[in-house]
């Protein structure tokens, strides 16, 4: 199977002439052995033409090879023995006194390293002398080049399946193709090129060219390789054709074929040819549909059958009576040549048939010559002692000397054999032999009436869709007649095109406008030579639209008038969720609506609107003036996708207010009462800190860490734990703003009694970092184990609520404690140590606590101060205003001793 890139123009040739002797063609081929990381291994095969009138083949040839990534040579050596073209005819092949060529094989094993500009290079000493086209013939090497690109595939060239010596009779329109075959499946593509000299390329003379290599009418089709001519005379000329091979469009190789063409002047019998597809005229390489089918959507049951017709223009052979000739076992078999003589009778004089020597086939005897005939053999070199023999069989009618040979010293003898009749001719030299080059993998040619004057081949194939990545498919036909001294023959490379459907679908496709809708459509629009048009959707629907879709892929099946069917895949999208983010602030207090939500969506598509469920129906993205409560925001995009984001609005942390009393005296009003308003008190952070993990504890451990707070207090001691990382912010101390503490840390060790020394953070600002000025709030000294150090620190006003504080501890092991870092992390690892290393880290929680504040105040009597005296004994309520315009209300009881109660007494 070949498949080629196809070129759309055909190449024409003009005018001209040709003659023919030693080096009469040669190509190259070679073959993946192999495939390695770095270089691969090719057997390399060279096919030479030798005309038999000149010098012996050599015994090998040699092959340079060359590219960017290095050189080299190898031998070539002959596997084999020499084949005879034309085995039937009287040659210099054989001992007779004709035009001959023999083929001889050489190979090679060499191994390539991956590169992309391999050139392989062989070159034989001299072209035959009989070439009249090109400028001195016998001075000019013959060579033929391949070239390789082995970067990514490990490649085979492709080979070919027809003689590159072929034989033309002159003023005959004749049709050539070398029947390449590309096992790997590639594209070929075919070029004539001026034949190749060393060093240079040959010169053309007397109007030859590469264009014109025999003179006459010519046409080259650069697609499938065939070569037409119509040689006006005798004419020996040569041609070089370059077959280059390409894979998923990238050129991987080529190989040179450089071909003799021998022009004779043919009187007797005419060379056959072959017809078009389903023709009975001769194939016409300017006319495509001669030699092109085309078949759309194969499906495994439709056949492609038709047939290719021999031309034949020689009349029928006479009437005769066929024998069976062979000639051999001798140890000198080209020295001996053979034929069948007519002595006497009607047919006196004639020669019937010829020969060399190994010989097997038949012949016909015509009915003038019947009767006594004489079999002739003759020895060249004349000494007769070779032990060749002839056998004459096949036909009952056949007596007398029938086997023999030549006996004694002498180039000749005659053996006398008589013939009355038997079998009749089936077509003599005239009769034509077909065949094909098994081009296309599982069709068939089935070929009737072969050996006749008009053999017919049958192709047959039944392609199926997997079949049209591959195409166009080629396959060569050949046939060829038993004439003498030359064979004519004629080879044509026909094409089979498999195509799909040519029908265009083009898809307009809406996609869902939101996530989660069924809104969207895929409206077709298709063209095609072959309408109406159908459809078929997942869903059963059977029109060229679909709509209410979802999100995802969607399978058509289009089918043509003609039953053609292709399949379609169509995606059809979504955007994404709209997705939000909220920040809020939580209300002052109950009586205040001052807390605020703000939404930030995102994944919608920009131009959003908003829409609070709060009692003004906001319409803004951040909605204002919120009490304590839960919000819903309704969220629109520009696509009208709607997105709905919840917002918890809290309350504030409340100040707390406390009275502290003195109760009234017996009957007075000495009682007293002072309101007291602090700030409210912090929750627990949630901020995510870096990681601190300085390696391995065993020489730098926190023994102790004490921190005395207001009300809650951090008293850790975990001497003796070898710690490397510990959390500890289940254990907090409270502290409150403008107040001065101290942290007492003790460290120690697991082992060595190693020195080593600290430093102390707290996150003031509460942003999830130890980064900020005034957060280091300490160092630890280099030290002994189990030192203490007291760090004081004071709270800063600017600071409330829940926070962190760390410890970081390393042996520094020469290093200053200034290199310490609140986010170290050190790697222990042989045969290197990163610092830090040896050292701990624990993380605590703080409480920043609020101070006393200034608020306002009126209590039940009336009073406007903090603090009130003269009551009398009873309830008192007390309204606070705290700075932020919350109130508050507290109530204390005055109390006062019970009276004193006196009991009168009377005596009568």
């Amino acid at each position: 199977m070949k498949k080629r890139i196809i070129l759309c123009a055909l190449s024409i040739l003009f005018n001209y002439d040709a003659f023919s002797t030693h080096a009469a063609g040669m190509d190259i081929s070679y073959q993946c052995i192999s495939q390695g990381t770095n270089s691969d291994t090719y057997k390399i095969t060279l096919k030479f033409y030798r005309d038999c009138d000149g010098i012996s083949a050599p015994s090998s040839h040699s092959l340079n090879y060359y590219s960017s990534c290095g050189s080299g040579s190898a031998t070539l050596y002959q596997v084999g023995s020499a084949v005879d073209v034309n085995p039937l005819c009287a040659s210099y092949c054989n001992g007779g006194s004709a035009f001959g060529i023999e083929e001889y094989t050489y190979e090679a094993t060499i191994t390539l390293s991956h590169c992309d500009n391999w050139v392989l290079r062989v070159c034989e000493c001299c072209r035959n002398n009989a070439i009249n086209t090109i400028n001195n013939p016998g001075g000019a090497e013959l060579c033929v080049e391949a070239t390789l690109n082995n970067t990514v595939y490990c490649n085979n060239s492709p080979t070919f399946s027809e003689y590159p010596t072929p034989f033309l009779c002159a003023g005959n329109y004749f049709c050539y193709n070398n029947g390449a075959i590309e096992i790997d499946g590639d594209s070929l593509v075919y070029s004539l090129i001026t034949p190749l000299d060393n060093p240079g390329t040959v010169t053309y003379i007397g109007g030859y060219s590469v264009t014109n290599p025999v003179g006459g009418g010519s046409v080259f089709d650069p697609i499938t390789g065939n070569l037409c001519v119509t040689p006006p005379g005798i004419v020996s000329g040569v041609l070089a054709i370059k077959v280059s091979e390409y894979r998923n469009g990238i050129l991987i190789g080529s190989i040179i074929r450089d071909i003799q063409i021998n022009v004779f002047a043919c009187t007797s019998v005419n060379p056959p040819q072959l017809s078009g597809i389903d023709t009975t005229t001769i194939v016409d390489m300017t006319n495509i549909n001669t030699y092109t089918v085309e078949v759309n959507c194969p499906n495994g049951s439709q056949n492609i059958n038709f047939d290719i017709n021999t031309i034949n223009n020689n009349p029928p052979p006479p009437p005769g009576y066929q024998i069976t000739i062979t000639v051999g076992g001798g140890s000198w078999q080209s020295e001996v040549s053979w034929d069948i003589y007519d002595p006497s009778g009607a047919g006196a004089g004639t020669i019937i048939a010829s020969g060399g020597a190994p010989y097997s086939g038949t012949a016909c005897i015509p009915t003038t010559n019947l009767g006594s005939l004489q079999f002739r053999m003759y020895d060249s070199y004349g000494d007769g002692w070779n032990g060749n023999t002839y056998t004459l069989s096949g036909n009952s009618t056949l007596s007398g000397q029938t086997t023999g040979g030549l006996t004694g010293w002498t180039s000749y003898g005659v053996n006398t054999f008589n013939i009355t009749g038997g079998p009749t001719c089936i077509g003599g030299v005239a009769s034509v032999t077909m065949s094909w080059n098994n081009g296309i993998p599982g069709a068939n040619f089935t070929i009737a009436n072969n050996n006749t004057m008009n053999p017919t081949g049958t192709f047959s194939w039944n392609p199926t869709l997997a079949d049209t990545a591959n195409s166009p498919y080629f396959f060569t036909v050949n046939v060829t007649n038993d004439a003498c001294p030359a064979p004519g023959s004629f080879s044509f490379q026909y094409q089979v095109i498999v195509t799909g459907t040519d029908m265009i679908a083009t898809p307009t496709i809406a996609n869902v406008s939101c996530n989660g809708g069924n809104d969207g459509a895929i409206s077709m629009s298709t063209t095609g030579a072959s309408p109406p048009f159908t459809y078929l959707w997942p869903n059963g629907g059977t029109t060229a639209n679909a709509s209410s879709l979802t999100a995802g892929t969607y399978n058509l099946q289009l089918t043509d008038g003609g039953g053609c069917t292709m399949t379609e895949i169509y995606t059809v999208i979504e955007p994404s969720q709209i997705t939000s983010t909220s920040t809020f602030y939580d209300a002052s207090c109950l009586n205040i609506n001052d807390g605020s939500a703000t939404v930030f969506p995102s994944n919608g598509t920009p131009g959003y609107t908003y829409l609070w469920n709060d009692i003004n129906t906001q319409t803004t993205q951040t909605a204002t003036s919120l009490a304590n409560g839960t919000y819903i925001c309704t969220i629109t995009d520009s696509n009208s996708c709607i997105f709905t984001d919840t917002v918890n609005v809290g309350l504030a942390p409340a100040y707390n207010t406390a009275i502290i009393s003195t109760n009234a005296l017996c009957n007075g009003n000495t009682g007293t009462a002072i309101v007291l308003v602090q700030a409210p008190s912090a929750g627990v952070s949630n901020l995510t800190y870096c990681a601190s993990t300085p390696g391995s504890s065993t020489a730098s451990t926190i023994d102790n860490v004490q921190l005395i707070g207001d009300t809650f207090s951090i008293n850790n001691n975990t001497t003796g734990a070898c710690d490397q990382y510990e959390d500890y912010t289940n254990q907090y101390a409270d502290i409150t703003q403008g107040q001065s503490y101290t942290i007492d840390v003790t460290l120690g060790d697991c082992s060595n009694n190693y020195p080593s020394g600290g430093k102390v953070y707290i996150d003031w600002n509460i942003d999830g970092d130890f980064n900020d000025p005034g957060e280091e709030i300490g160092t630890i000294p280099d030290g002994p184990p189990s030192t203490t150090t007291t760090i004081p620190f004071t709270v800063p006003f600017s600071v409330f609520g829940a926070t962190k504080m760390r410890i970081v501890s390393q042996f520094l092991n020469n290093t200053p404690v200034s290199s310490i870092g609140p986010c170290d992390v050190g790697v222990m690892a042989n045969p290197v140590y990163i610092q830090p290393w040896f050292g701990a880290t624990e993380d605590y929680s703080i409480v920043v606590n609020g101070g006393l504040v200034n608020a306002t105040y009126l209590w039940s009597n009336g009073q406007t101060t903090d603090s009130i005296s003269g009551l009398t004994a009873g309830g008192y309520s007390v309204l606070v205003t705290a700075p932020n315009g919350c109130t508050l209300t507290d109530y204390i009881t005055i109390t006062e001793p019970p009276a004193i109660s006196t009991i009168t007494s009377q005596n009568n």
